[in-house]
């Protein structure tokens, strides 16, 4: 995900709204709202806001 912040304050939604990154998968669900999920098991939390 590209430019996350730019495209969230502007109120535009990105073209692609999905992808994979380095052990991870990633989710547009809205306007500052981003889903990232691991690629595999782990058994710890993060939090990012």
């Amino acid at each position: 995900m590209d430019n996350f912040l730019a495209l969230t304050l502007s109120g535009t939604t990105p073209r692609v709204t999905q992808g994979k990154g380095a052990g991870f998968r990633w989710r547009w669900l809205g306007h500052g709202l981003l889903e990232v999920t691991p690629g595999a098991p782990v058994d710890r939390a993060v939090r990012l806001s």
